[in-house]
């Protein structure tokens, strides 16, 4: 279910051509946490860490059939980010993608590999 999160984050970049923002992965392990069904669908609270950046999310996810990732729905409207991300998301000026955009010029920084301009 974290898989679907992350790829949602990602589709959503990519609608508004945010391509100055890194694909994200699954970093470590999710908790899933899961509620009482109501009226045969299932509730389940994602929390995970995403790569690179070590962002850590929260998303309520409904699956009418948690074995088949095509019944799996947002259960809100939001990616919620649990810590901090600081400068990560500086390279884009959408208030709402901000905190699940890990911008590629920082990866070029920590690498090195980052060309000057001039």
């Amino acid at each position: 279910m974290a898989n679907y999160v992350v790829e949602l984050m990602n589709k959503e970049l990519h609608s508004f051509n945010l391509t100055e923002c890194s694909t994200l992965a699954i970093d470590k392990k999710p908790d899933v946490v899961e509620f009482s069904p109501i009226d045969e669908t299932n509730l389940y609270k994602i929390e995970f860490y995403a790569k690179p950046g070590k962002g850590r999310f929260e998303a309520l996810v409904r699956a009418h059939d948690p074995s088949n990732v095509t019944s799996y729905t947002l259960a809100s409207p939001y990616f919620n980010r649990l810590n901090a991300y600081g400068h990560d998301g500086d390279c884009i000026t959408r208030a709402p993608q901000k905190p699940f955009c890990y911008c590629k010029s920082n990866l070029l920084r920590k690498t090195g590999h980052e060309t000057k301009k001039g």
